[in-house]
């Protein structure tokens, strides 16, 4: 028996740098165009679901890419409001046709979750607050048995804030800020 988890996989597959050697050397650069330059040019064994994010004073500046052995796409989300990021292919329709979990169906739990979470934040009143992310976070189906982890991340703070499957509690973790 085998279990799958639940991610991004378009089951693609080719020579390349490998995820965590990647993601080490995204930690680099220092800014977010040379971070994402480098990503769309560097030959990549499987698919990734990446966000970048970059202090611009007040400010965050937040990238998405969604990438393969043969796509990559780059999508800036630094608008106001509020930024929702899964482990699935949500913007690039080039690369559904091949993820397993088909998030072009809106009956699919992926898009299922994404617009109820969509439709919620919509109304909740800005900025977000951690009480109410959490909340947002735990809505039915947005929470499931195949949500591994929940985070909210709050950059300019330098938190992280996580529940993992199975725990009622989040946890709070710094980031670095070097």
């Amino acid at each position: 028996y085998q279990r799958r988890v639940h991610g991004i996989d378009d089951l693609e597959r080719a020579a390349g740098v490998p995820t965590t050697v990647l993601l080490r050397e995204l930690l680099t650069f220092t800014t977010i165009d040379a971070a994402v330059a480098h990503l769309r040019a560097v030959p990549r064994t499987l698919a990734n679901n990446i966000l970048l994010m970059q202090a611009r004073g007040a400010t965050m500046e937040v990238r998405n890419t969604e990438s393969s052995p043969r796509h990559f796409s780059s999508f800036n989300l630094s608008a106001p409001g509020h930024t929702v990021h899964a482990n699935h292919i949500l913007f690039d329709p080039d690369m559904w046709a091949h993820e397993d979990r088909r998030p072009r169906d809106p009956g699919h739990g992926t898009l299922a979750r994404y617009n109820v979470l969509a439709a919620a934040l919509a109304v909740a009143p800005l900025p977000i607050s951690l009480e109410t992310g959490r909340k947002l976070l735990s809505l039915p189906p947005v929470l499931n048995a195949n949500t591994l982890v929940s985070v909210l991340l709050q950059p300019l703070a330098g938190h992280m804030h996580a529940r993992f499957y199975g725990e009622p509690d989040w946890h709070t973790y710094t980031l670095s800020t070097r």
